[in-house]
Formats: structure tokens, C-alpha cells, sequence
């Protein structure tokens, strides 16, 4: 099982002190461990709602932020994205894009175990 899912983070949250989310129980491998799965969707609703506001807004954009190529292939990542919703990589992201985006993040991360994530994704409310 993959470490996201084990940590209740499906979107592979690094781990920075600055960072004070509810429900961290600290990290593992320098990745967030959270204590339930709706704390892992809440602190990427937290982050998407960041990067929007600070012009990270389009599938492009958020992407080489979140995924930068040292540690990534970005390309790959944004491909894998823009694929599952349907869109193009300068597409500009809005609140009403939450849950399709962190459905297909949650799956480049973590794979087909991001099905155990779904209900909490598509149940949280992001306004």
C-alpha cells in the first residue's frame, strides 16, 4: 500500500514545520501523516485555495509548483491531470474545479488507491 494512503495523505503533502494543519500527527519520509483522511483533502483544499490566490491558477502552473521536476516528471504529471479532467494544461482553475483536480492529483500520487479517498474528496467542502 502506498505511503499516502498509510499517512491519510493521498496528494503526498510535504512536510514543512511552518505548517500547523489540523490533524498532523507529524512526518514520515519528510511527507505529512495525518490522522484521518479528512485532514490529508482539507490541508490540499488549503493549498489550492493558496496557490489560486497567488496566480499558480492554471493545471500548468499549480503543478510545476506543487510537483517541481527535481522530484517529479512535471510533464508526465501535468498530462496525467489535464487527461483526466478533460482540459488543457493553461485551463484556469477555480474553486468549482476542486474536486475533479484533487481526484486526478490524488490518483497521480497514489494510483488506483485513490478510490478509498473519493467520498472524502468529493464530500468536502471547499467554500
Amino acid at each position: 500500500m502506498p505511503l499516502g494512503v498509510r499517512l491519510n495523505n493521498p496528494f503526498n503533502i510535504r512536510y514543512s514545520s511552518l505548517n500547523n494543519w489540523l490533524g498532523l500527527l507529524g512526518n514520515v519520509n519528510g511527507f505529512c501523516k495525518f490522522s484521518l483522511p479528512y485532514y490529508g483533502v482539507r490541508a490540499f483544499a488549503l493549498l489550492y485555495r493558496t496557490y489560486l490566490r497567488s496566480g499558480r491558477d492554471t493545471i500548468s502552473r499549480f503543478i510545476r509548483s506543487y510537483a517541481p521536476s527535481a522530484e517529479n516528471n512535471t510533464a508526465l504529471y501535468i498530462k496525467f491531470v489535464c487527461y483526466h479532467m478533460g482540459r488543457d494544461p493553461h485551463y484556469k482553475l477555480s474553486l468549482k474545479d476542486f474536486h475533479d483536480f484533487a481526484c486526478a492529483v490524488s490518483a497521480y500520487e497514489i494510483g488506483r488507491y485513490n478510490l478509498l479517498f473519493l467520498d472524502e474528496i468529493a464530500n468536502y467542502n471547499i467554500n
